[in-house]
């Protein structure tokens, strides 16, 4: 069988030849991508992508491995016990790069201090969802009968992204509403098909079918623009401009890692942000690519956690 493990500077480099995939070296391994999310999750299918794009790229292996749990904290202290040398690369997003520091009383590692940003690779806008038979057809509407109720609204939240965009609509359009935690979107889709709340922030590719057959209705969705598989759901932007919010996946490696090899996987990961195979698998998930340098996700992830920061103080999130 063809040996794939390559020098990781050979990989980097996007050495082609054949002659490259033979490697004698123990200490040759393989790129592996962290993913904070069990396997099927949106962030590992696209993980999975990803590691297509780069075996394709360099000829060598690029495994995924999912480390799931706590947020995300768990794959973060995984990547960061592997050697500084760029074979560990982190699929991170929003909840380990910006809503982490500001959710947890105390981390056990610095998400800024300790990372160095690679690069940025996609954004899944999420639908304000309500049951048919809710009483608004539009974002004004529904803040309007929000308000005008005696009790406020409950809403649900399958993970860190769904709960920042609901608490920081809340905040936004100051309207009253009480939180019911769950523990993924799917479990919050069929307890709001069964009505067991008022409203919640689910992201496009969990909730498309369940609004393409009626069965629940999309007020407004968190993209720039709309979605071309949702085309009759406005964006918050054309009625109530300002708000923005969507989950979002981007690479990190360790702080440490040599500037050389960071530079070259981050040429690896914008290939793949940027290639048209990406681009039309993104559009079927109803994402978007978002193709960042290490320096522009960098202070993207300062904006996120500014922004997480000032959710949580605002609304009085209690710290874990």
């Amino acid at each position: 069988m063809k040996n794939f493990f390559v020098p990781v500077m050979s990989v980097l480099a996007l050495t082609l030849a054949a002659g490259s995939a033979h490697a004698q070296s123990s200490s040759d391994r393989p790129l592996t991508l962290v993913v904070p999310f069990p396997a099927g999750s949106t962030t590992d299918n696209v993980a999975r992508k990803m590691a297509e794009y780069m075996r394709a790229k360099t000829g060598g292996t690029v495994l995924v491995d999912n480390k799931a749990g706590a947020d995300g904290n768990i794959a973060a202290q995984f990547v960061l016990r592997q050697p500084a040398d760029g074979h560990t690369l982190f699929v991170t997003g929003n909840s380990v790069h910006g809503a982490n520091a500001n959710l947890y009383k105390q981390l056990p590692f610095d998400p800024i201090k300790d990372f160095e940003s690679i690069g940025g690779v996609m954004t899944i806008p999420m639908v304000l969802t309500v049951k048919p038979d809710f009483p608004a057809s539009n974002v004004s509407q529904f803040v309007a009968e929000a308000k005008k109720r005696t009790k406020p609204l409950f809403y649900a939240t399958g993970n860190n992204s769904t709960r920042g965009a609901s608490e920081l609509f809340k905040l936004r359009y100051n309207f009253p509403a009480d939180h019911i935690p769950y523990k993924g979107s799917p479990q919050v889709v069929a307890d709001l098909l069964g009505g067991q709340f008022d409203f919640a922030f689910i992201d496009a590719n969990t909730v498309r079918p369940f609004l393409q057959d009626g069965r629940l209705k999309g007020l407004t969705i968190t993209s720039e623009k709309r979605l071309a598989s949702l085309p009759n759901i406005p964006t918050v932007a054309e009625e109530m401009p300002g708000f923005s919010f969507g989950a979002w996946v981007g690479v990190v490696v360790r702080q440490d890692t040599p500037a050389a090899v960071r530079t070259r996987l981050a040429s690896l990961v914008d290939g793949y942000a940027k290639d048209a195979a990406t681009v039309e698998y993104m559009t079927s998930i109803n994402g978007a690519t978002m193709p960042m340098s290490t320096r522009e996700l960098t202070s993207f992830i300062a904006a996120e956690t500014k922004t997480w920061a000032e959710i949580v103080r605002a609304a009085n999130i209690e710290k874990k």
